[in-house]
């Protein structure tokens, strides 16, 4: 997806890069994919929650969340996200920055206004443990899987399952920038027939050696807040041994259901998961802990 700059200049539909100046990247995105039909070009966003900085064998689970909407949708979206944190004296979410249990209310109001303006919501859980015991090393570096890869690219599978079941086109797909494994992701979605994907900040943030500031994909915080919820649900649901607590309401009531790539899937990967129409995704997470395995 990410285009030269050259060739983006002579399309007459799409807007001018600057990266410095005050404009909407969202606009920006949906043009250069929808040019005068841009607000209805559908994003996805997505980003990932882990247990550990590291690499990705360092990770208890990984989850990879995001949300689907139109342009338009997301750029209402944003206006009313950034009011919301105004008021919090915020300019930007960051979930592992924030006291949860001094801002409930800050967490409820911005699920709402998720709710109030996106499609569909993605939720895709993956356990290392799994991966890591069914994948030898070999296995992993020559598919070029790990944790976050596999979650991403069933992300995106859930997203082209959506779209296939109402015939409508496959939506502009942007991931967090700078997490590990991001080139593995890029290489399993194009070298299974899916569009490049797009990597965006979801904070702005000025590049010190030249200067150019480079705007947040805002919806990123969305799907942040989301992958901290499911984790954070999933990683006490694990070590109490208990039923995974709801999420909030907002979220909980947006169409889709968070699932988990079940262990005896993974069989299926060696064998080519874009092939295989047996569904890799089961619906609904609990994970426990096995007896004696050390907790995160």
């Amino acid at each position: 997806m990410a285009a030269d700059l050259h060739s983006e200049s002579h399309r007459s539909d799409a807007l001018p890069v600057c990266l410095g100046s005050d404009y909407s990247l969202i606009e920006h995105l949906a043009k250069i994919a929808g040019g005068s039909d841009w607000k209805r070009v559908r994003l996805a966003m997505f980003t990932a929650y882990f247990d550990a900085s590291g690499d990705n064998s360092c990770r208890f689970v990984v989850a990879v969340c995001g949300f689907v909407a139109s342009a338009d949708a997301w750029i209402t979206w944003e206006t009313e996200w950034l009011e919301r944190l105004r008021v919090s004296d915020l300019d930007a979410l960051h979930m592992k920055e924030l006291e949860k249990s001094k801002h409930q209310k800050l967490i409820a109001d911005l699920c709402e206004i998720t709710r109030n303006h996106v499609a569909r919501k993605f939720g895709v859980v993956v356990v290392n443990r799994e991966i890591l015991s069914r994948l030898s090393k070999t296995d992993q570096e020559t598919l070029r899987m790990n944790s976050y890869a596999l979650a991403g690219r069933t992300a995106a599978r859930m997203v082209k399952v959506w779209t296939d079941g109402w015939s409508g086109p496959f939506p502009e797909i942007v991931f967090e920038k700078g997490d590990a494994g991001q080139e593995d992701l890029r290489h399993l979605l194009i070298s299974q027939g899916y569009p490049e994907p797009d990597f965006r900040p979801k904070k702005t943030y000025t590049d010190q050696r030249s200067g150019i500031v480079h705007k947040a994909a805002v919806p990123l915080q969305a799907a942040d807040l989301f992958a901290n919820l499911l984790f954070c649900n999933i990683r006490e649901s694990a070590l109490s041994n208990t039923n995974m607590a709801r999420l909030p309401r907002g979220l909980d009531n947006i169409p889709g259901e968070p699932g988990e790539i079940e262990a005896d899937r993974y069989a299926l990967i060696k064998q080519g998961i874009e092939q295989s129409d047996t569904p890799l995704l089961v619906p609904g997470v609990k994970i426990n802990l096995r007896v004696g395995e050390e907790r995160p």
